[in-house]
């Protein structure tokens, strides 16, 4: 498999290649951070151990009362999302 860069994508790296060397083109790594608050996700995991049939209907309840809620269609979109 071959990939290929535009010409405006290749002169932007040999330019940052002439500024700093190597080290410049090496990406940074990704600061990956919980989206959902620790308990959220641990009251969804005893959820779904209790009942593993009814957690999407209860969930946005129960996120709510914690503070954080999901939005409008997460739940049903989750619900149907194919290979699930």
């Amino acid at each position: 498999m071959s990939s290929a860069a535009s010409p405006v994508v290749s002169d932007r790296w040999v330019r940052a290649w002439c500024r700093g060397g190597f080290d410049v083109l090496v990406p940074t790594p990704r600061q990956a951070e919980l989206r959902v608050p620790v308990e959220v996700i641990e009251m969804a995991i005893a959820a779904e151990r209790e009942n593993p049939a009814g957690v999407g209907t209860r969930s946005g309840a129960s996120c709510a009362k914690l503070g954080w809620a999901p939005g409008e269609r997460d739940g049903p979109r989750v619900a149907v999302r194919p290979g699930s």
